[in-house]
């Protein structure tokens, strides 16, 4: 005799738990079952059909009664009764509808990308993709996910297969959060970068020397003095409309308890405005111009563990940093919608992709 089979009248190797309508899956409950069956040696199918009707629960006996009727559920064999409880149950679905649900399927917030994987394969179940099966998975998963750095890095893959473009995205998810936890830049590093900043010429288009033409935020810019795009006021080439970049600006404010721009320079409206509506909210952004002789004010700011030097400016009524910054040092952070307009202290409105929650401290608080 096997010592590995229980013996008569014992209770065997794990149980078989109720079936509940309308919670469990039919499917999965029947697979547990087998797998039961095959633990304990179970390969008759009268003894399979009984432990089946005795274990399903007093609601799933009913509802096997009723469909077999005129027939008794014991007058049924086993593979009938599951045949019938399965067309019963899950019925099968409609192809399209479940390709669709596949395709529609992103990555929720805060959702690790194995978990989003796990969530695709589940939903592929039924969409019929045979030996496309990896393909639209991996497909699915590089559309789906929240992280633009992932998409665009496995973007660039050639020949990328499902276990690859997983292996990559998990790693690079976790390279995220390690920053997130660390704040791995350290106040040096940034310094460093501040210096290699200032070795740009001065921009065509601003004025400023901290960047290069190409990642000026004035390059779609609309110029107040030619109407000509690509640069902003002060740096027009046109014959006596530029300023000089060294002379004594006019220096706005935001009232408080108003919201609205004053100005101690009341002919130059046009530099710098407020505009709002009913709808949208228009703030102004540097609204401190450089004064001769000074240089721009920065500060250190630590910004989910991260330090970031900014620029300290008391008129702007927005905190702000670019796209590019936000990629590279916050991959991992989405994005919101809102309705925020802002305007330079040049009168252009700037293009806000979107708003975000973050850690803020500043000088250790």
């Amino acid at each position: 005799m096997n010592n590995d089979t229980p013996a008569a009248g014992s209770r065997g190797y794990g149980e078989v738990p109720e079936f509940n309508l309308g919670e469990d899956e039919w499917d999965e409950y029947v697979e547990r079952l087998e797998l039961y069956f095959e633990a304990n040696g179970i390969a008759d199918e009268g003894k399979m059909k009984a432990v089946l009707l005795t274990v399903c629960g007093a609601k799933a006996y009913s509802l096997v009664r009723n469909l077999s009727t005129p027939e008794k559920p014991k007058d049924e064999s086993y593979r009938q009764i599951v045949k019938l409880l399965g067309d019963h149950l899950t019925p099968k679905p409609l192809l399209v509808a479940e390709r669709y649900k596949f395709n529609l399927r992103v990555q929720d917030e805060g959702e690790p990308v194995n978990a989003f994987v796990a969530a695709l394969k589940k939903l592929s179940e039924h969409c019929e993709f045979g030996a496309f099966l990896t393909q639209a998975i991996r497909d699915r998963l590089i559309c789906g996910l929240r992280s633009r750095p992932i998409q665009e890095r496995l973007l660039l893959e050639n020949d990328l297969s499902l276990e690859d473009a997983v292996k990559k995205a998990v790693a690079m998810e976790a390279a995220g959060r390690q920053l997130f936890d660390t704040g791995s830049y350290s106040t040096a590093l940034v310094r460093r970068e501040q210096r290699g900043a200032r070795e740009y010429h001065e921009c065509k288009r601003c004025g400023k020397s901290n960047h290069g033409e190409d990642h000026c935020i004035f390059r779609t810019a609309l110029c107040h003095a030619c109407r000509r795009v690509g640069h902003i006021r002060k740096m027009c080439p046109g014959k006596g409309t530029r300023r000089k970049s060294k002379t004594a600006c006019k220096i706005n404010c935001l009232s408080g308890s108003t919201g609205k721009q004053s100005t101690d320079d009341a002919g130059n409206d046009d530099d710098c405005g407020s505009e709002s509506s009913a709808d949208d909210s228009v703030s102004i952004l540097m609204n401190i111009n450089f004064v001769e002789g000074k240089d721009e004010i920065r500060v250190d700011i630590g910004i989910n563990g991260i330090i970031i030097s900014m620029i300290f400016d008391t008129g702007a009524a927005v905190s702000v940093i670019s796209k590019y910054l936000l990629w590279e040092k916050f991959p991992l952070a989405t994005l919101e919608p809102c309705n925020i307009k802002l305007k330079a202290y040049s009168g252009e409105i700037l293009p806000v992709l979107g708003k975000t929650v973050v850690m803020v401290e500043l000088s250790g608080t």
